[in-house]
């Protein structure tokens, strides 16, 4: 995506309910030191967002491999899916979410055609880490 300084651009990257391993960590801050400035910036929506892309490196970082795990493109249901870390580190939570939220997101891709972008989140208990009042679908473990 452009960004608003000439000649530069980010590149937005999907994490599958926020969750990344050490070593995709690793590899994700060398993308960020070889195409960008060595920043990276997490969202909302537990993504990641590399910043700061000299449009001539895009095409190139767009090529890497771990952006076939971690997709600057994702399907449109996975886009918007958020879920709190659920019971497996939360005393609060009731359930597990991130596995769940996945697995239940996968089922609909399969079974819906969906054509804008829709908000899933997910959340393990009534505190509602996971936001499930702002989403368009919200589940919330009781």
């Amino acid at each position: 995506h452009p960004q608003k300084q000439e000649g530069l651009s980010f590149v937005g990257i999907h994490i599958p309910v926020g969750r990344v391993q050490a070593d995709d960590m690793d590899e994700l801050a060398r993308l960020a030191d070889e195409y960008g400035t060595g920043e990276l910036r997490l969202t909302v929506e537990q993504n990641i967002i590399i910043p700061n892309i000299q449009n001539s490196k895009l095409e190139a970082l767009l090529k890497e491999s771990l952006l076939q795990k971690f997709s600057p493109e994702p399907p449109i249901l996975m886009k918007g899916l958020v879920a709190c870390t659920g019971n497996q580190f939360c005393g609060q939570a009731i359930i597990e979410t991130k596995a769940r939220a996945l697995k239940v997101t996968e089922e609909v891709q399969r079974r819906v055609t969906v054509t804008r972008p829709v908000r899933m989140h997910w959340t393990g208990c009534p505190n509602t880490c996971g936001q499930v009042q702002v989403a368009d679908i919200g589940f919330m473990g009781s």
